[in-house]
């Protein structure tokens, strides 16, 4: 077992891929035009269909997917992989988790929650964030301040996220 993620994890398509997740995190605003090309050069490769639309997934929730590159990487996406996927990406916007740019509070939720850790450190970790390079998922945050002051001080803070 140790083998075989050990050729996955080495290919350069994962690697990229992976190198791809804490910028979309990181970053303020849309995401610049190079990065979507980039984007569309591993769709074309057709490798990695899941960890392609995490990504897409994960630039459409943080408010960093344009409107109108929205619909070109998902038309190719469906063209790389299949009308099939078609299905699953309906269902997925329906469920909220794909969506063109709106106004997003991912911005409000990063801050709120110090989701983005800049210069975590791997010698010394003091905070989760080094696990996943830079970023604290936000179901462990949220735990962390349900430990800290209780439910209502996290469900005051998830209110005012989700006013924005």
């Amino acid at each position: 077992m140790a083998v075989y993620l050990d050729s996955l994890v080495t290919k350069p398509s994962f690697r990229k891929l992976h190198e791809m997740e804490p910028d979309i995190i990181s970053q303020e605003g849309e995401a610049p035009k190079d990065f979507i090309e980039g984007f569309e050069v591993e769709i074309a490769k057709c490798e990695q269909k899941t960890r392609l639309m995490r990504l897409i997934t994960l630039l459409a929730l943080t408010g960093e997917l344009s409107k109108d590159s929205y619909p070109v990487l998902i038309r190719e996406y469906v063209a790389a992989f299949g009308v099939s996927e078609y299905l699953r990406i309906m269902n997925m916007e329906r469920a909220g988790m794909l969506r063109r740019k709106e106004p997003m509070a991912w911005k409000t939720m990063k801050e709120t929650f110090n989701l983005v850790v800049p210069g975590t450190s791997t010698a010394k970790p003091t905070d989760i964030s080094y696990a996943y390079n830079g970023y604290a998922p936000l179901s462990v945050r949220l735990i962390e301040k349900l430990l800290e002051n209780g439910w209502n001080s996290s469900e005051s803070n998830l209110y005012a996220v989700y006013k924005t």
